[in-house]
């Protein structure tokens, strides 16, 4: 598998001196003709900014802005810079932490999130690269950053498929494809991670139990896959467990672990 070559990716910051030096935050394709009514002002100031510092001086001016009147343009491309920026970036550090502040922000920019986040997953995927640039991007989003989580749980319906595609990807290329010890390794941080993230939705999920049960049916699967799989790593296996059980309270209530903690007892005894 060609796309799970080695990959030790820098794009994202330079070393020097022992400190690692972030790059600006790149907008794909904001120059495009449905979004050049976004790209004016001080957003245009942003993305041909050549440094970080740069950058996060003009969020400082975009968020003075945004206290008198709140434009959604200018929200929506704030959500955009959010997704983009890779994660521990001072401007989605900034981000975050200006959005929790700003408790008025804190709607519109889950709206904004939310659109994004099914932009990204609107498709399948066939590449390690695509899942997991994206999954790492939603990732980031639930990291005690409340509008973002919120965001996450607008779409969790959308997401549950999406992620049920990656670990398809992830049990196939296990399964059926050759792989060297560290394209394995890549696809088991990915696994995890995607395992992770249906677990979040589990737990913080307010939809009705049954819709939620039958989306996770396939889910299921996998996790079984993963389970009796000798080489997923033990933490990995602990994620699949805890989800697992997590599917059978939100089924069947939330005291029916001690119905697996009993056969558990049994099983432990002959």
């Amino acid at each position: 598998m060609n796309s799970l070559s080695l990959r030790i990716n820098r794009s994202g910051f330079n070393k020097n001196k022992n400190n690692f030096v972030f790059e600006p935050v790149l907008i794909e394709n904001i120059w495009n003709e449905q979004n050049k009514d976004m790209v004016s002002g001080l957003k245009q100031k942003f993305m041909k900014s050549t440094t970080t510092d740069e950058q996060l001086s003009v969020l400082k001016e975009i968020f003075e802005t945004l206290k008198s009147e709140i434009d959604i343009e200018t929200v929506h491309f704030l959500g955009l810079v959010f997704l983009q920026a890779q994660p521990k970036h001072p401007v989605k550090c900034f981000l975050s932490r200006q959005i929790t502040k700003q408790t008025k922000l804190q709607q519109p920019f889950t709206g904004t999130l939310a659109k994004e986040i099914i932009s990204i997953t609107r498709h399948e995927h066939t590449e390690y690269k695509n899942y997991e640039t994206t999954v790492l991007r939603i990732s980031t989003c639930i990291e005690n950053f409340p509008a973002g989580a919120n965001a996450v749980k607008l779409v969790e319906m959308h997401l549950i498929d999406y992620f049920n595609g990656c670990l398809q990807y992830c049990v196939k290329s296990l399964r059926e494809t050759p792989l060297s010890p560290t394209e394995k390794n890549e696809i088991h941080n990915l696994t995890h991670l995607a395992l992770r993230l249906l677990l979040h939705i589990v737990q913080k999920t307010d939809s009705e139990s049954e819709i939620i049960v039958t989306k996770f049916s396939t889910t299921r699967l996998f996790i079984k896959q993963l389970l009796f799989d000798d080489e997923v790593p033990m933490d990995t296996k602990s994620v699949c467990g805890i989800l697992f059980l997590s599917l059978h309270c939100l089924e069947n209530g939330p005291d029916s672990w001690l119905q697996v903690k009993k056969i558990c007892i049994i099983f432990c005894w002959e």
